[in-house]
């Protein structure tokens, strides 16, 4: 099952086929406890039959409601239902998640000097694995601190990753100017409060 949030926003992208091609058609995605209740939809979205298989993209607002809801597409061609498909998994809407259901483990960095100069490169790898039982969706923030920067964190790299449970996502962080003779620190935080160890290495 994939989770989201009450409200968040996404979008569907459909591989749909209908023969033969140049038909006026349209195409929903619906949530809800049954096929005649729609608890948040796409609306019908227009498109043109190609007579191949052709991705239709479905956006979708989430419930404000926590739950779990069966996902369903109808799919018409000239004003007729022609497909009407429910998905093989529901979605939960809940919560984001908590802290350590996102686990930050073989944390190494370096500080490696640049060939031909006396500035240095900052290299910092994470693996990131989703250790719940459902998939999550995280925002994940490098954070950076060396004297040349003037001793203070600033903001390296910020990135959205989806993690289907027991996934893991290697994260290779590069920092292209450090300055000679600095200590420089490099941790990564998440938007439910999940953080890594902070590793700390020498230019």
């Amino acid at each position: 099952m994939s989770q989201f949030a009450p409200g968040e926003v996404r979008t569907a992208v459909a591989p749909i086929t209908v023969q033969p091609a140049g038909l006026s058609c349209e195409a929903e995605v619906f949530l809800g406890p049954d096929e005649a209740t729609k608890v948040a939809t796409s609306s019908l979205v227009p498109f043109t039959s190609t007579g191949v298989s052709q991705d239709v993209r479905l956006p979708l607002n989430m419930p404000s409601a926590e739950g779990s809801y069966h996902v369903y597409i109808d799919v018409y061609a000239e004003g007729l239902l022609i497909a009407a498909y429910q998905a093989l998994e529901d979605v939960v809407i809940g919560a984001a998640g908590a802290p350590e259901d996102f686990q930050y483990t073989n944390i190494s960095c370096s500080a490696p000097q640049k060939p031909d100069s006396n500035w240095h490169e900052a290299y910092f790898n994470v693996d990131i694995q989703n250790i719940s039982s459902i998939e999550q969706t995280r925002t994940i923030e490098h954070w950076e601190r060396d004297e040349g920067r003037g001793n203070v964190w600033w903001l390296a790299n910020s990135f959205t990753i989806a993690l289907a449970p027991g996934q893991v996502y290697q994260y290779r962080g590069y920092i292209k100017y450090v300055a000679r003779n600095c200590t420089v620190r490099q941790y990564l935080k998440d938007n439910v409060g999940g953080q890594s160890s902070t590793c700390t290495c020498y230019t």
